[in-house]
């Protein structure tokens, strides 16, 4: 999963929601460093990772896109599910994605000392320029994954993944749909374990 589902599943808990979005940038043990509501974050994040990764309705999202991006498919996926997270906010969560977004946002700037300098970097742009509230639309991720496609060094064509979006919407959004409610499910069991000791 991408931004935006990371911060939604960690259910308005500022210090585990912070802990939640850098943790593609705290390799191995590092996480043992932070304060434990973050360093619970870095560990839901890693349970999101693994769960997401090895789901099979994932795989067969995945599928569907593999012969145009191979290695990235997982990238392309990320993206488009957490677009139809932003395009259907309120189903999830109660609340509009701009409001939403901006309770994240300050969630993460109360905690920004301990974000590590790539996070904090990624945390500037996402915030001053509204990523996750451009996620709602097909243009604003279309737009989203043409530039992951120019930042990276490899052949790719991330940059036509909105051509998968317009051929494969409607099945990759009910396969989203099925599989979030799974994950919501286990990440809370997940959370809730952690916050038992």
């Amino acid at each position: 999963m991408n931004y935006l589902a990371h911060l939604q599943l960690s259910h308005h808990q500022p210090a585990l929601l912070t802990g939640n979005f850098m943790g593609d940038f705290v390799k191995g043990k590092n996480y043992m460093q932070y304060p434990e509501e973050i360093k619970n974050g870095v560990l839901l994040h890693r349970f999101i990772d693994h769960f997401t990764d090895t789901h099979p309705l994932v795989l067969e999202a995945k599928q569907l896109i593999r012969h145009r991006h191979g290695h990235w498919s997982g990238v392309v996926m990320d993206m488009f599910f957490d677009h139809f997270l932003a395009a259907h906010f309120e189903q999830w969560e109660g609340e509009s994605l701009e409001s939403y977004t901006q309770k994240a946002y300050a969630y993460i700037a109360d905690h920004k000392e301990h974000l590590p300098e790539r996070a904090s970097h990624i945390y500037y742009y996402m915030s001053r320029d509204n990523w996750l509230l451009t996620y709602a639309t097909e243009v604003g991720i279309a737009q989203a994954l043409a530039g992951i496609s120019s930042r990276v060094r490899h052949e790719n064509q991330m940059n036509r993944a909105y051509e998968d979006l317009k051929a494969h919407g409607e099945q990759l959004h009910g396969l989203f749909n099925e599989f979030y409610q799974e994950l919501t499910q286990a990440s809370d069991e997940k959370r809730l374990a952690q916050a038992e000791g």
